[in-house]
């Protein structure tokens, strides 16, 4: 019963520190922008009300604009960004999606290669073919340049270790092999330590 209660104590502070500090976060991202909005004559928001009038909002095309928006921009970057961070560091506080498809190496290339495409085709809209495709041809150089020039290995063995892990933030002894755990929970991280001197 204790143990019940300390892992349902240590969750709920874990959360309530999330909580809190996006709290924080957005509070003081409103005190700046309402500090921002005083040193302006009319604020933006003011001057959007004056604007504003029911054939904006009854507008089909804003409407789809502003839902591409919505999706694309928020939805799947933020989905994006929190698959990743579940995926490569699943002892962070921010993992909310770890043994989850949203986590899948496959769902996140998927959802890079469509922000990708996006970006593309508002890079074609705006600026025309020629910077989109060498935008095009520098994105590709740089995704498979390192591929093409071979990696010299060192093959004589050394005496000391070379890597010394110091502290890497949300890594945890009890969520290694080494110490203990699943081998599924981190497997690139218990695969280093299994080779290493620890």
């Amino acid at each position: 019963m204790s143990q019940t209660f300390a892992v349902s104590k240590a969750s709920f502070s874990i959360t309530y520190t999330f909580w809190h500090t996006v709290a924080i976060l957005g509070l003081f991202v409103i005190l700046l922008i309402n500090y921002r909005q005083l040193l302006l004559d009319n604020s933006s928001f003011s001057m959007m009300i004056t604007h504003l009038r029911w054939q904006h909002i009854n507008n089909l095309s804003l409407m789809l604009d502003l839902g591409m928006f919505l999706t694309a921009i928020i939805v799947l970057h933020l989905t994006l960004l929190l698959g990743a961070n579940s995926y490569f560091y699943p002892t962070s506080l921010l993992v909310f999606f770890r043994g989850t498809m949203l986590a899948e190496p496959l769902l996140l290339i998927c959802l890079s290669l469509v922000l990708i495409a996006v970006f593309l085709a508002g890079l074609y809209l705006q600026c025309g073919r020629v910077i989109s495709i060498s935008c095009t041809i520098l994105m590709v150089a740089a995704l498979l340049g390192n591929k093409m020039y071979p990696s010299f290995i060192r093959t004589t063995p050394l005496e000391q270790p070379n890597i010394i892990i110091i502290g890497i933030d949300g890594l945890r002894p009890d969520h290694l092999t080494y110490g203990g755990a699943n081998s599924g929970q981190t497997p690139f991280r218990s695969g280093a330590v299994a080779i290493g001197s620890v």
